[in-house]
């Protein structure tokens, strides 16, 4: 058998998934973007297009200024225009279509976010004992990193947050799938040494407390009712599995 080195094509995953946790800064970003972000794709042109073009383009039809709107090479539509203000992008939206000098037309649509994505459901509602995680990055963020292939944190323990209690992370979350929860999961922390170069040290976090880390456990819970909590006793304490 041929040998591949590192990174070729046919020794890779085809896909993996990857959970985004919806916060308020995103929800304003996309709000943003869909107020002053367009898609734009050429039509019966002689030769391929290049971002400037469309973007001198836009300046003689809408009377903007350099500056007024950004132009990109984009995938899997042509062009991204990017607007400095909801009303550039609404003028441009309202001509929906621009003929340059040799007759080439440049179709302007609006930019959705999730024009080419497929609908999934998160119906399960998960609780979560996680212990084995250091206590300085306690966080939403890096919880979110450690539970996100498969969920999407809802909400941590007040305990957990405050450190009251520093026994384990508690935690809801949401999932499509409780049986795709990994049952170990490997946390790489990077930092750098005094001379510049990067080095690792690896978390083993473990449901089923190996022996080596006896205490390294997430312990699980399934619900699909928003109001239905699952108390402790019935997770079986630090090895606790399915219920």
């Amino acid at each position: 058998m041929a040998q591949h080195g590192l990174g070729a094509p046919e020794s890779r995953p085809e896909e993996d998934t990857c959970i985004i946790a919806a916060t308020f800064e995103l929800d304003r970003d996309r709000r943003t973007w869909e107020q002053t972000a367009a898609i734009a794709w050429a039509a019966d042109a002689s030769r391929r297009l290049a971002p400037a073009a469309v973007e001198r383009l836009l300046w003689d039809h809408l009377r903007l200024r350099r500056g007024d709107v950004v132009v990109s090479s984009h995938y899997p539509e042509e062009f991204l225009l990017k607007f400095e203000s909801k009303e550039m992008c609404t003028v441009a939206l309202d001509k929906g279509r621009l003929k340059m000098n040799d007759d080439t037309q440049v179709f302007v649509r609006p930019w959705r976010p999730l024009a080419h994505a497929l609908g999934a459901a998160m119906p399960f509602r998960a609780r979560l004992l996680v212990d084995g995680v250091p206590t300085y990055v306690w966080t939403h963020s890096i919880v979110e990193r450690v539970i996100g292939r498969t969920c999407t944190l809802d909400v941590m323990d007040e305990r957990s947050i405050s450190m009251t209690d520093t026994r384990e992370i508690g935690l809801w979350a949401w999932t499509s799938n409780p049986s795709r929860i990994s049952k170990v999961v490997w946390l790489t922390f990077t930092s750098r040494a005094p001379d510049g170069v990067r080095v690792t040290e690896n978390i083993f976090l473990s449901r089923c407390a190996p022996a080596r880390l006896p205490y390294a456990s997430i312990s699980l819970g399934i619900c699909a009712s928003r109001s239905l909590a699952i108390p402790r006793s019935m997770l079986g304490g630090r090895r606790g599995g399915f219920i």
